[in-house]
C-alpha cells in the first residue's frame, strides 16, 4: 500500500506532496496536468522500474530533484528519498533490499499492461546494484504482446507466450491454469445470461494457428479474435491475472522466496475529453443559472427554463437538465464499456448504459456537470446506488483495501481494512 509521495523539482509542479489517506482520494484536473505522471511515479516507487521506459526527468530550472515515497511492505513501512543524478541520468535507489510491496499490475487505458512480480522481477541483488541477467525489471505488455507474446529486450528469451498460445495450450493439455481461467472468465462475465465460456479452439481462414473461442449463448463457438471489443478486453484481463499468479507460483518455488501476500492493481484514470467544457460544463452551468432566475443571461435558442429554486443548492435533483448524457459516448470509449461498479461489459444493443453521479445531484449541485464526478454505470447499478452518498467510489480504492483471493478469484476485504471503510455501502 502506497502511503505518500513527495515530488520536488520533477513533474508539472515545482513541489507536490500527496498523502494517500484511508478514505477518499481524488486525482483530477485538465488534460496534461500530470495525473498519469503521478501514476508512473507511483509505479516506479513500488517497483523501481519505469512504465513504458519513460523515466521521469527533472525540471530544467531545478537545482536538485527528489522523489520521496513511503509504502507498506512485507514486514512494515518503507520510506526512501531518491535523488536524481544528472551525470548518470538515473534516480538513486536504496543500497539494501527494500521491503516488497507485493505483485503490482498497472493497466493502461489503451489495453497495455505492466506487471511487477517480486519473485521474478526483483532485479536488485543483496550486495550491489547490478541487475540479475535472467530477470527483467518488469513485464511491459503492449496490447499486441498480451495476445501474441512478450520477448525480452534482446529478443532472445520468451517471457510470455501470450493469450492465444497459452489459452490453447492450457485447454488442450488440461492444465490447472485453464480451470483458473474458466473461473475468472465466469467472475468477470457481464451477467448470468451472458457468461463468457470457452469453446473449442479453432482455425481462422488459411492460418494453421489454433485460436481460442468463446461459446455464445446461442450455442455457436466464435473465435476470440472475432469477438466483441468488450469480450476481448475482459478475456485479456482474465488471462493476465491467471498468467501473473501462475508464473508467480513457479517463480517463488524456483527462487525459494516467500509468496506475495497481495496483488496491487493500478488503473489509469481517463482524462477529461477535450470537448467536455463546451458540450457539457458550460451548457450545464448556464442551465443552473436559469433554474435560479439569474438575471442578464445571454439569449440562447430554445424555450426558457422555469425558475425552480432561489438558490443553487436548493434545486431539486430531477430538475437538472440531463446535459451529462452528451458525455456518455466518451465515458463508454474511455472505460471500454465496463460498468464502474460491477465491471461487466455493457452491450451496444441490449445493454443499458448511463452516466452515474458519484456525488448525488441532490447533494452536490456544483459537480452535476463535472467529468470527475461521472462514473459509467449500467442502469441497474445506477438505480441501486440511488442517492446514497456513502458508497465506495471505484476510483477511491487504495492499495491494501481489498485482496484477490486467488484460489476462488474473489475480491475480499483486506486484513487491516479500516472498519469505517468496511461499513460503507456495497451495491
Amino acid at each position: 500500500m502506497l502511503k505518500s509521495l513527495t515530488l520536488e523539482g520533477v513533474g508539472p509542479a515545482e513541489r507536490l506532496v500527496i498523502d494517500f489517506k484511508s478514505r477518499l482520494n481524488f486525482l483530477t484536473g485538465d488534460n496534461g496536468l500530470g495525473k498519469s505522471f503521478v501514476l508512473d511515479i507511483a509505479w516506479w516507487s513500488l517497483t523501481r522500474t519505469w512504465s513504458r521506459e519513460a523515466i521521469a526527468t527533472p525540471r530544467k530550472n531545478s537545482e536538485q530533484s527528489n522523489i520521496t515515497y513511503c509504502y507498506e511492505g512485507s514486514t512494515g513501512d518503507f520510506s526512501f528519498k531518491s535523488r536524481f543524478d544528472h551525470e548518470t541520468q538515473q534516480w538513486s535507489v536504496k543500497q539494501s533490499r527494500p521491503e516488497i510491496p507485493g505483485v503490482v499490475i498497472y493497466a493502461g487505458v489503451d489495453g497495455s499492461f505492466s506487471v511487477w512480480d517480486p519473485a521474478r522481477n526483483y532485479w536488485k541483488s543483496d550486495t550491489g546494484e547490478a541487475p540479475a541477467p535472467n530477470r527483467p525489471r518488469s513485464f511491459d505488455f503492449s496490447p499486441d504482446a498480451v495476445w501474441n507474446g512478450l520477448l525480452s529486450s534482446d529478443g532472445k528469451t520468451q517471457l510470455c507466450n501470450g493469450l492465444i498460445s497459452d489459452w490453447v495450450l492450457w485447454q488442450e493439455g488440461g492444465k490447472p491454469a485453464f480451470d483458473d481461467l474458466v473461473k475468472v472468465l465466469d467472475a468477470l462475465s457481464p451477467s448470468g445470461i451472458e457468461k463468457l465460456t470457452p469453446g473449442a479452439p479453432m482455425r481462422v481462414g488459411e492460418s494453421v494457428r489454433e485460436i481460442p473461442s468463446l461459446r455464445m449463448a446461442y450455442g455457436q463457438d466464435v473465435p476470440l479474435t472475432l469477438a466483441s471489443a468488450g469480450m476481448r478486453r475482459i478475456a485479456a484481463l482474465a488471462y493476465l491475472l491467471v498468467w501473473t499468479w501462475r508464473e508467480h507460483q513457479v517463480a517463488y518455488e524456483r527462487y525459494r522466496v516467500p509468496p506475495a501476500r497481495e496483488i496491487i492493481f493500478k488503473v489509469e484514470r481517463a482524462d477529461e475529453p477535450q470537448n467536455f467544457d463546451v458540450n457539457v460544463r458550460q451548457p450545464g452551468l448556464r442551465a443552473i443559472a436559469e433554474l435560479v432566475g439569474e438575471a442578464d443571461l445571454p439569449k440562447r435558442a430554445g424555450r426558457p427554463r422555469k425558475v425552480v429554486a432561489q438558490a443553487r443548492d436548493a434545486i431539486p435533483a430531477d430538475k437538472f437538465p440531463a446535459i451529462w448524457t452528451e458525455a456518455l459516448p466518451e465515458l463508454m470509449e474511455a472505460y471500454n464499456r465496463l460498468c464502474a461498479y460491477v465491471c461487466i461489459y455493457i452491450e451496444p444493443v441490449t445493454g443499458g448504459a448511463s452516466v452515474d453521479h458519484m456525488l448525488p445531484k441532490s447533494l452536490a449541485w456544483q459537480d452535476v456537470y463535472e467529468w470527475h464526478n461521472y462514473r459509467l454505470a449500467c442502469t441497474l447499478m445506477n438505480a441501486r446506488k440511488n442517492n446514497y452518498e456513502n458508497v465506495l467510489d471505484p476510483f477511491e480504492v487504495e492499495d491494501g483495501w481489498f485482496r484477490l483471493k486467488l484460489t476462488g478469484y474473489q475480491v475480499i476485504p483486506g486484513i487491516d481494512l479500516d472498519p469505517a471503510i468496511h461499513a460503507r455501502k456495497l451495491l
